[in-house]
């Protein structure tokens, strides 16, 4: 059987009306999705533009650094000598100010001056204010200096200092040199001063009156004891353009707050921390918007301690205050500086460094204003060391020199020289005479008598003796040095190479002079030099070292001021023993004999300072100094010693610049700082002392 498939049958026709209608509706549907569409556009874009357009200004998100605390720095016993007080800091950001001078906004008649000045100034920079007043940014300052309190030169400088630059564009630039300066306004913020609540008000509510004026919640660094020891803590301020190519300062940019002398600057690092880091909202205006928030917290510094102790540092500097009145009282009226040294002379820690006169470091703080008169007082000179200039050092350099000759074969145990009262090398037709502190002969004399009795034509002797060796005394210097003197002594402090001192020998003279006749080394420059005079340079520092040395066997110290770090808890992180420089492998019978004229020096009837210390306790042994330094008509009065004589604890070098003698004025300085670390009531003494 076949089965067939059914007929096909014609399909019927689509209807066009439903057709038509669902066209309709798909149009109608993508009209209303189209009218809604415009219309949520138009309600964004009209209806709600303000607010939107509000939000997408304050969309702008800056981050800004958060300064970390600085540590503290605590002295030996843990008195807190600085810290930290918080304070609201007004700023000026370079950003919002004026980056160009437009001199259509002045005056017609100052329109030239102002084309000429801005003809004449590099690219990317602009006129320092004070040589072009009407700048925008400049009335922008002086506005914000009414308001805080500074006076206009003030606040232009206090802005200025960090950016100015010389005509290549270099930094370092200072504005009274003899090339001009100039501004890069441009950077971090520039801290100007703390400011008050109702000062950071005003300036909030006219903000426009003051575009790129902002204010930081900071802490600021205070001095509990006022002018105690500035010249060891130093002081901090904000880092300049020449500052960032120091290596101590690797890493930091513009704007970082940095230590700019002693202890801040040396120990930087550890006191400087970590800086964290803010985030905040801004409006196209700049204006802040909301609250800061914290991404990164800020980690403080470590707490440095020192060796120094902040009780005999007081005494130390009332105790040169009173060498300085005991010289006036003398008749030397022209001594009005000193320093005293007090260090351990078996490991180099330093109890004491008083410079005098001193000053607060405070003055450095924002906006430094009276800074500038410290730089101004050329006679005080409050901001050098006086712990580390170097002086001729008169007779306390005698038992270096008694060092020197017994090296070199000249001095020998027992060894003993005439002391006449005017010495003349054998063989000089010139007879120039080098004169002892007195016309009376008195005899014949060893080593220990001579550092008793100070004698000087002893010691001229030596030097004589010294030239006559080969190479003409080059010995004499070599030992010298290895005492540490004629270089920078290696502290942990910044020390300037003008405070290595001078060592003088042949060929320092071929260099410095000129004259054939000035460049020959004559005998007399070794035979003043034996009794620390002529040439030769040294710091209370470098003596108080060398005494160190004596002291104890001949270990030359590290001389340093840093105890140990610690943590926010109090714990240490790191301690500082550095070690010693050298051994100098002095010679016991020499030592004996250097430290038996010592102790005479200060006890025998005949000694320089016995009126101070014959009858003190425990004894000292120390040796006078009266340093001539022409044209000055008086002398320096110099006492270097150490204490108790048979185990030495402490030693002090006390100096009184313009002074007199040393037993009159020096030693009894010393002796208020003795009597302060032996815990021992401060009573004034007064010296007498003939010799030089």
């Amino acid at each position: 059987m076949v089965i067939q498939s059914p007929p096909n049958r014609p399909e019927p026709p689509p209807d066009k009306n439903q057709m038509m209608i669902r066209a309709a509706t798909l149009g109608v549907i993508a009209v209303v999705l189209f009218g809604v569409l415009v219309f949520r556009l138009w309600a964004l874009q009209v209806l709600h533009s303000d607010h939107y357009v509000a939000q997408a200004n304050q969309n702008d998100v800056r981050q800004l650094p958060l300064p970390a605390p600085r540590g503290e720095i605590v002295d030996s016993s843990g008195k807190v000598l600085v810290k930290n007080t918080s304070h609201v800091l007004a700023e000026v950001n370079p950003a919002g100010l004026a980056t160009r001078v437009d001199c259509t906004t002045f005056p017609a008649d100052q329109r030239a001056k102002c084309n000429a000045v801005v003809a004449a100034t590099p690219p990317g920079a602009v006129p320092r204010c004070a040589a072009l007043k009407g700048q925008t940014r400049c009335l922008v300052l002086a506005r914000l200096g009414q308001v805080l309190g500074m006076k206009t030169h003030e606040v232009w400088r206090a802005y200025e200092k960090t950016l100015y630059v010389n005509a290549d564009g270099s930094g370092g630039c200072t504005p009274k040199a003899h090339a001009p300066c100039y501004v890069v306004n441009a950077g971090p913020p520039i801290p100007l001063k703390p400011a008050s609540e109702p000062e950071v008000a005003y300036v909030l509510e006219r903000r426009s009156q003051f575009p790129g004026v902002q204010f930081l919640q900071t802490t600021q660094r205070q001095y509990p004891f006022g002018d105690l020891m500035p010249n060891v803590l130093g002081y901090v301020s904000q880092i300049s353009q020449a500052e960032l190519k120091d290596s101590n300062f690797a890493g930091l940019t513009g704007g970082a707050m940095v230590g700019q002398a002693g202890a801040e600057y040396s120990y930087d690092r550890e006191l400087r921390g970590t800086d964290g880091l803010l985030e905040q909202n801004y409006d196209a205006t700049g204006r802040a918007v909301g609250p800061t928030y914290v991404q990164r917290a800020a980690q403080p510094g470590d707490t440095l301690q020192l060796t120094i102790n902040s009780r005999l540092q007081k005494i130390a500097q009332k105790a040169v205050a009173y060498g300085i009145q005991v010289a006036h009282n003398d008749g030397e009226v022209t001594a009005h500086t000193g320093a005293i040294v007090a260090m351990n002379p078996q490991n180099g820690q330093i109890y004491a460094m008083a410079s005098y006169p001193s000053y607060n470091p405070s003055v450095f703080l924002p906006p430094a204003k009276n800074a500038g008169k410290l730089y101004k007082d050329k006679y005080n000179q409050p901001l050098i060391d006086k712990t580390l200039e170097p002086k001729a050092p008169g007779s306390t350099f005698k038992p270096i020199t008694a060092t020197a000759a017994w090296n070199s074969g000249v001095l020998g145990p027992g060894s003993t020289l005439d002391c006449p009262g005017v010495f003349y090398r054998p063989g000089d037709f010139s007879h120039t005479p080098f004169p002892n502190w007195t016309t009376i002969n008195l005899g014949t004399m060893d080593l220990q008598t001579a550092l008793e009795q100070s004698c000087n034509t002893f010691f001229f002797q030596l030097g004589s003796k010294m030239y006559d060796l080969p190479n003409q005394g080059i010995a004499f210097q070599k030992t010298i040095r290895q005492y540490g003197f004629g270089k920078t002594p290696p502290m942990d402090l910044p020390v300037s190479p003008y405070f290595s001192g001078l060592v003088p020998d042949p060929a320092w003279r071929l260099q410095t002079y000129s004259k054939p006749i000035d460049q020959v080394w004559q005998p007399g420059y070794d035979i003043q030099m034996a009794i620390g005079q002529g040439d030769l340079t040294v710091s209370p520092m470098q003596l108080a070292v060398a005494y160190s040395a004596i002291a104890n066997g001949g270990k030359l110290v590290t001389p340093h001021i840093g105890k140990a770090l610690l943590d926010s808890q109090g714990n240490v992180v790191k301690r500082f023993d550095p070690a010693p420089q050298r051994d100098l492998h002095l010679s016991p019978t020499l030592l004996s004999e250097i430290r038996q004229g010592l102790y005479e020096a200060s006890h025998s009837s005949l000694g320089t300072s016995s009126s101070v210390f014959g009858s003190y306790t425990p004894a000292v042994a120390g040796k006078t100094g009266t340093a001539e330094h022409p044209p000055d008509p008086s002398p320096n009065a110099w006492f270097a010693s150490y204490a108790p004589a048979d185990n030495p604890k402490l030693v002090v070098v006390a100096l009184i610049n313009d002074g007199g003698h040393g037993g009159v004025s020096a030693a009894p300085a010393a002796r208020q700082v003795y009597q302060g670390f032996f815990h021992q009531r401060i009573t004034n003494t007064v010296g007498t002392d003939a010799s030089r």
